[in-house]
């Protein structure tokens, strides 16, 4: 006797759920705002009315702030290698990662831009203490 699956209208529901809210990945019905295009033609768009406050993110190595509240966005730091950004508790700095070859810096910069700091340096030299080659470097994530 070979028995048969059937879907109950919970499962219809589910799917139905899921495809709906695939929409917005897609771009279908959605009111998306094209905010930054990467140095090899890739543009990142969000819904930008989705949400309240700010989000720090990475583009192509440079850091930009994006407002939902205000719609707009701001390019915080254009060195091409910044990384991992983190907002301070108080909301007035973002941490990020500047990276290069050998080893990377601890950086911050204020949420309304300007001065990059370096709070802590990775930057070393090679060194031979016999055997094989050492190193001073240091790498911050």
């Amino acid at each position: 006797m070979r028995k048969c699956q059937t879907f109950s209208w919970s499962t219809l529901l589910l799917l139905a759920i899921v495809a709906l809210s695939a929409q917005g990945c897609f771009g279908i019905g959605s009111n998306e705002k094209q905010f930054a295009i990467g140095s090899n033609g890739q543009s990142v768009s969000v819904t930008q009315d989705a949400f309240n406050g700010k989000f720090y993110l990475t583009i192509n190595g440079n850091l930009y702030a994006l407002n939902g509240t205000t719609q707009t966005t701001r390019e915080l730091v254009n060195t091409g290698n910044a990384m991992d950004p983190a907002v301070s508790p108080d909301g007035k700095w973002v941490a990020f990662v500047k990276k290069y070859r050998n080893y990377s810096d601890l950086c911050v910069v204020s949420t309304n831009g300007g001065q990059v700091r370096v709070l802590r340096s990775g930057n070393g030299s090679f060194y031979n203490a016999g055997g094989p080659i050492h190193n001073t470097y240091y790498w911050y994530t």
